[in-house]
């Protein structure tokens, strides 16, 4: 069995909303944006996050194509832009409208010191987690709380590396990294709100790569780079909020059922190579099959 394939057949059907069931009674993706937009409105006034220069968003006209209306008031057909149909209660939209997304920075040697904030290297991100046992370095916390202010991160948001390849190393930060922050390699994506929910949804999606692949990349000498605002301008498919819930719980449910099918194949190759070493070597010592004197 291939568990990397299995996997990525459960994100591609539930990015697509065929993993559960939709209930009608849910409330709608547009009512949940439109949450979504008021919360961020009042962030900006607050100056807690900056305005976007153009402001806009997604919706589904009468003749069933995709238009973008921005805060002008002009109107964009974007039909192109999006990479599949969705299903009836969801919407879509663009990453940056329902998230604060910042990239990082690279601070002078001299902020680098054996102990302080973590700070995240693209090496740190590991089979899709955090891992910052790997070769850890710090940062000291003036420059944390300073130069690199925007990129402080909090514990579950979403680290994507923007610079490959390979492209598609997304983790969320966990509960034993309070404060931390990154390199300019990759770019933080914390939702604006229900983070808990979101966040998690964000990440498969992200991780299934159909969204990253429809990206037209920038780099010289095999390397790959995406800006921060291709990034925020991430066509992103929203389910209702209890939808996403379900959905994340289910993938995590058959992600748990199928890492223990490889660890369990992992434990059958190894007893087998054992037992093949095992064979051999009673074989050269003459214990493999009994002796016959009359030989």
């Amino acid at each position: 069995m291939n568990t990397k394939l299995l996997k990525q057949k459960i994100l591609d059907l539930a990015i697509h909303g065929k993993l559960v069931p939709q209930n009608p009674n849910d409330e709608s993706a547009v009512v949940l944006l439109e949450r979504i937009r008021e919360e961020k409105k009042k962030l900006i006034a607050e100056k807690k996050i900056k305005a976007d220069k153009n402001d806009s968003f997604i919706f589904l006209g009468d003749d069933n194509r995709h238009y973008e209306k921005f805060a002008d008031g002009s109107v964009k057909d974007i039909e192109d832009e999006i990479p599949f149909d969705v299903p009836k209660g969801w919407g879509w939209c663009r990453l940056g409208m329902i998230a604060y997304l910042a990239s990082g920075s690279t601070p002078d040697k001299s902020a680098f010191v054996p102990f302080g904030i973590p700070y995240i290297k693209m090496y740190n991100l590991r089979n899709q987690k955090i891992d910052f046992e790997y070769q850890p370095q710090y940062i000291t916390e003036e420059v944390h709380n300073g130069k690199l202010q925007r990129s402080r991160t909090e514990v579950g948001d979403v680290l994507m590396n923007i610079v490959g390849p390979p492209l598609g190393k997304v983790a969320i930060i966990p509960e034993s990294l309070p404060q931390a922050n990154f390199n300019q390699a990759a770019v933080l994506i914390r939702p604006l709100m229900y983070k808990d929910v979101i966040a998690p949804f964000v990440k498969f999606y992200l991780e299934e790569m159909t969204a990253l692949n429809s990206i037209t990349t920038r780099g010289c000498a095999g390397q790959v780079n995406i800006s921060l605002s291709q990034c925020q301008s991430l066509p992103f498919p929203l389910p209702p909020l209890a939808e996403q819930e379900k959905i994340v719980s289910e993938i995590e449910r058959i992600f748990a059922l199928v890492d223990s099918i490889e660890s369990d194949k992992s434990d059958l190759q190894t007893a087998i190579k054992q037992a093949k070493s095992k064979i051999l070597e009673l074989a050269i010592h003459g214990k493999l099959v009994p002796q016959n004197p009359s030989d």
